[in-house]
């Protein structure tokens, strides 16, 4: 069996979290081989209408350190709006802080950038001039398509067709569906992507491998609610387990003193780690320790997370905050290795999460011997079980009450992760080629 990888998003976008993390370790660790299996794995891209093949994509340090740039101009560009938002006239308030995709001062700023953009893309090559430099894979019948990366980012759909109609096996990692089950953390313009992609999705694919039980089921409900059963026909639904390695480059070894700084034998540090963007609930963790805080706590609070989507007020309450710099702190650009400092160095993980697919460091810090103190939603009793201490996100007394016992005690309130197993990224990828190779096989049940 041949299993082709599209990994496009991933293969350009040069962020080292989240989906990325995990197609970049799937890529990896497939196109290495299984010799359990009886599959041949090859990493395509998508040029033009067709894939042409890469090789396995490895951590980018020179796209790294531009994410982390842009993602400090997105920081600065949001907290210069918000600051000239409240010195203009509230007719002014849509104009300043509509999305690029509206008549805004994001969509004029976009525009007067756009010329750099097109002399950029004659300097450094895309995916759509790879088909120059590389053959066109070409499919055949009984092969599998897998479609592993972030769909809704780019258009896939013709090649995919192209694929379907040489007898190609379509199938699909699901990471969630939350734009559709939760639109209201997401902005308009992500909302339309989403939408849009889903339907095509689920018309294209013939298997569905998510990352969770809970995003198996979201999914397969959407699917039946829509009757596309019915439409498109009947469909297979699985669910695979994730990995848990932190994987960026051996010369990243290097801590950086902002990071070590932060952390003191005479305050606890509770880590928090995730996107900043509304579902992730960053705002009720500054609720609870400010009162915390005035109870005379002492502490400390790190955020570390790229800056995602509408989160302009969080990053302007951050920057204004009267304890940042002494008890509450927010980085943007931490690598693997800093990450693993802090998990080994942390008094607790916090992740007060409104809704995930799975919830990635959850696990990254269990398996560290982190204990972790988790909003208690449906997914996070999947992954992390009796390991979790959970809080309700209806009562940030709750939280609060947790933290000042485990201070207090030193009693973690739940059981100790020290003999949790969990599958590394190559027994993941082992798992998700087992389960995709049976689907294929298998006969397909309404």
């Amino acid at each position: 069996m041949r299993i082709f990888i599209d990994c496009t998003s991933t293969f350009s976008a040069g962020i080292n979290t989240g989906i990325e993390r995990v197609v970049r370790n799937i890529v990896k660790h497939a196109v290495s081989g299984r010799p359990s299996l009886d599959v041949e794995c090859q990493a395509v891209v998508l040029a033009g209408d067709h894939y042409v093949p890469v090789a396995a994509i490895e951590y980018d340090g020179e796209k790294q350190r531009g994410v982390a740039l842009r993602s400090a101009a997105n920081k600065g560009y949001s907290l210069f709006v918000r600051k000239l938002a409240r010195r203009l006239p509230r007719a002014w308030q849509p104009f300043l802080t509509g999305s690029k995709h509206e008549p805004s001062l994001a969509r004029l700023i976009v525009s007067l950038l756009r010329p750099l953009q097109r002399v950029s893309r004659h300097v450094r090559p895309t995916n759509h001039r790879l088909s120059h430099a590389r053959p066109t894979v070409q499919f055949r019948q009984g092969d599998v398509l897998l479609l592993a990366d972030s769909v809704w980012n780019y258009a896939p759909w013709a090649a995919v067709q192209a694929a379907k109609s040489a007898g190609v096996h379509v199938a699909a990692i699901v990471y969630d569906i939350i734009p559709v089950t939760h639109p209201q953390f997401f902005a308009p313009s992500s909302r339309g992507k989403f939408a849009v992609a889903l339907p095509l999705l689920l018309r294209n694919a013939d298997t569905f491998l998510c990352i969770s039980a809970y995003t198996q089921a979201q999914l397969h409900a959407y699917h039946a609610a829509q009757a596309y059963a019915v439409t498109l026909g009947p469909k297979r639904f699985c669910n695979f387990m994730l990995g848990v390695e932190l994987d960026g480059p051996a010369t990243e070894r290097q801590v950086r003193t902002k990071v070590s700084s932060v952390f003191s034998p005479a305050r606890p540090v509770y880590l928090v780690v995730g996107t900043l963007e509304p579902r992730k609930n960053h705002a009720y963790l500054l609720q609870v320790f400010r009162e915390l805080w005035d109870a005379g706590n002492n502490s400390t609070l790190l955020m570390m997370g790229r800056i995602g989507w509408m989160c302009e007020e969080l990053l302007e309450t951050i920057e204004r905050h009267p304890r940042l710099g002494r008890q509450l702190f927010f980085m943007d650009d931490v690598n693997d290795t800093e990450l693993g400092y802090c998990y080994a160095h942390a008094h607790a993980l916090l992740f007060p999460s409104v809704v995930e697919g799975f919830g990635l460091p959850i696990i990254e810090a269990l398996r560290r011997n982190l204990p972790v103190f988790a909003s208690d939603i449906p997914v996070f009793r999947e992954v992390g079980g009796e390991y979790l201490a959970y809080f309700d996100l209806a009562a940030p007394a709750s939280l609060a009450g947790l933290l000042q016992e485990y201070e207090a005690t030193g009693i973690y309130p739940a059981r100790p992760p020290v003999d949790l197993s969990w599958p590394d990224w190559s027994q993941s990828t082992e798992g998700l080629l087992s389960q995709l190779a049976a689907m294929c096989s298998s006969k397909v049940t309404p």
